[in-house]
């Protein structure tokens, strides 16, 4: 396991590096599940409350539309076998959906909350009022909270390092660019939000070393296809030279895709007037476009490993474990290209959720021995 400490604007988070096998000894954890098979069978009736009662368990996803936040559906899943009762529920991207369901969650006395949100922002003040008013924990993923002072609001929050990933895309651009002048633009989420926001000052700042590459446009799409659309439409009409652009999801490839096309600007990396473009999630829509040659690069986070390490911090919660000291925990980004998009480790080649086990479970869940691991494993 390579784990490592950043600490960003005030907050220190603990990024782990989900690369290699992880081969787990005795001496490290006697009661330990060896394989995937006596993981999903050993975690029958963990979610089973020392009353005797399931674990209750309200779970907000922000929208369906794009295939990296459909498959955080394996959370659900998988505390599912574990013998919990989820409600899920869809916000459509309307943040007041998401507050009213949190209301509607402390009502129904559920024992946590899992989250990914709409807008941290807006829903921070509801978050911190339910877990005052109704000591209601909150495990979040993808997307941190945080009040007004930076502190974060969850119990436990899983994410990936937003600002390495903006570093990781630019660096990309700057290499392929070898030091001819070029420029570049970026499509965001809303610069309001944390992910948007630390992902675009990541690859403001690699751009800011390289004066070469000129950043000449940056369109706020909110995460929406056609709003890429109409920007990326807007952008290649102003500046017809564009070397390459940086979509902060793959969700907005589609849209980006059709405006390049709708130009006549859409080539294969074999063709000299190719346009590189680079993205974030690691999502299957983005492993074709890269099979295809229009998508030079995406930055995988993995829903799937975020949904493991979430549910485990759920569990720890319902046993009364002691969670580990640090709670901001970041899965590192793998980047993907053609070199080697068919690996069938990355989360983008198994696809969305199967109602079965995903094959790389068992290696998330034991990358940090938690406190109280042996303890979780010996009893039910």
């Amino acid at each position: 396991m390579q784990v490592k400490k950043i600490a960003k604007w005030g907050i220190v988070v603990t990024v782990v590096m989900l690369m290699g096998i992880v081969v787990f000894g005795e001496s490290t954890c006697p009661s330990c599940p060896q394989t995937l098979d006596e993981f999903m069978q050993q975690l029958e009736g963990k979610a089973i409350k020392a009353d005797g009662t399931p674990l209750k368990v309200g779970f907000t996803l922000p929208e369906l539309w794009s295939q990296f936040i459909v498959s955080f559906n394996y959370a659900p899943w998988l505390l599912g076998q574990a013998g919990a009762i989820v409600t899920t529920v869809n916000c459509n991207n309307d943040v007041s959906k998401q507050i009213n369901f949190y209301e509607d969650f402390a009502s129904m006395g559920v024992d946590a909350i899992l989250s990914i949100s709409v807008d941290p922002n807006a829903i921070a003040p509801t978050v911190k009022r339910i877990k005052e008013q109704y000591g209601i924990p909150f495990v979040f993923m993808n997307k941190g909270v945080y009040d007004e002072n930076g502190v974060s609001l969850a119990d436990y929050y899983i994410g990936s390092p937003d600002y390495e990933m903006g570093k990781l895309a630019a660096e990309y651009i700057v290499e392929k660019a070898a030091g001819r002048h070029v420029k570049v633009a970026e499509v965001t989420g809303p610069l309001y939000q944390f992910t948007a926001l630390y992902r675009d000052k990541g690859f403001k700042d690699v751009l800011a070393q390289h004066p070469n590459v000129e950043l000449v446009n940056v369109r706020d799409c909110t995460w929406l296809a056609d709003k890429a659309m109409d920007a990326v439409s807007d952008i290649l009409t102003a500046h017809p030279d564009i070397f390459a652009i940086f979509s902060q999801s793959d969700c907005m490839l589609p849209g980006v895709f059709s405006a390049m096309e709708q130009a006549g600007r859409l080539f294969p990396a074999d063709d000299p007037k190719h346009i590189i473009v680079v993205a974030t999630d690691g999502a299957p829509n983005a492993f074709q476009a890269i099979r295809d040659g229009y998508l030079d690069m995406t930055l995988q986070h993995n829903p799937y490993g975020m949904s493991t390490i979430g549910v485990k911090a759920l569990l720890w919660i319902a046993h009364g474990l002691p969670l580990p000291e640090e709670r901001d925990t970041r899965i590192a980004p793998v980047p993907v290209t053609k070199d080697n998009v068919d690996d069938p480790s990355l989360w983008g080649n198994y696809g969305t959720p199967k109602n079965e086990a995903w094959p790389g479970t068992l290696n998330v869940w034991m990358r940090e021995i938690w406190p109280g691991e042996e303890d979780f494993w010996t009893n039910k």
